[in-house]
């Protein structure tokens, strides 16, 4: 499942990083004209293994198949 917040790894210990990139720095972001919000994944240090995704911003629906994209 790739549904974890940072709080829920945090509170059951699970190691974890995060990676962010903003909507200006997102190709499908900046062709539909949002500059403002972000991706979010939170992976597994060791494993890589994709732990969860976020996305922030008006066009959110149109960037979490990045995310869930991944293996």
């Amino acid at each position: 499942m790739i549904d974890e917040t940072e709080e829920t790894l945090t509170a059951s210990r699970v190691p974890y990083e995060v990676g962010i990139a903003k909507s200006s720095e997102l190709a499908k972001s900046i062709m539909l004209g949002d500059e403002v919000g972000m991706l979010k994944l939170l992976f597994h240090p060791e494993t890589h293994k994709l732990l969860g995704v976020h996305a922030f911003g008006q066009c959110a629906t149109d960037i979490i198949h990045i995310g869930q994209a991944l293996p």
